[in-house]
């Protein structure tokens, strides 16, 4: 797939995902590989968003409690990163119980996410494979 047809909404770097249709009959042509990558990384997402929400709930008590200006507002960023998914540029010391628990599970995310990059190119020649 070229560059040219990507969704002009994904990222750049990104492997292009298609459907593609099984013309083999009782023959999976899916890499088993990546398909246990993927459902790694798609359990890694279950658990991030669970622990999203428990990290809301720690930190809106923490900005409840928060008297101190610049800190209210740093725990406020805190809890939009993690809500959004993104790497949080403040993590206060020490981090809410469920904060750490999402920070780990945000670096396993992102190294599964690598690992599925660097894997698709060979698996999808052993796709191909299979087919030919």
């Amino acid at each position: 797939m070229t560059a040219a047809a990507r969704p002009a909404d994904a990222p750049a770097g990104a492997p292009p995902w298609f459907l593609r249709v099984n013309p083999l009959r009782r023959s999976r042509i899916g890499d088993p590989e990546l398909r246990s990558r993927l459902a790694e990384l798609y359990g890694t997402e279950r658990a991030m968003a669970s622990a999203a929400d428990e990290c809301s709930d720690e930190l809106y008590a923490l900005i409840g409690e928060c008297t101190d200006r610049d800190r209210r507002r740093r725990l406020v960023d805190l809890r939009r990163s993690i809500h959004n998914g993104r790497t949080p540029r403040y993590v206060p010391e020490p981090a809410p119980p469920a904060v750490g628990r999402w920070l780990a599970l945000h670096d396993r995310h992102r190294r599964l996410s690598e690992d599925v990059a660097e894997c698709y190119e060979s698996a999808a020649d052993r796709e191909r494979t299979t087919l030919a």
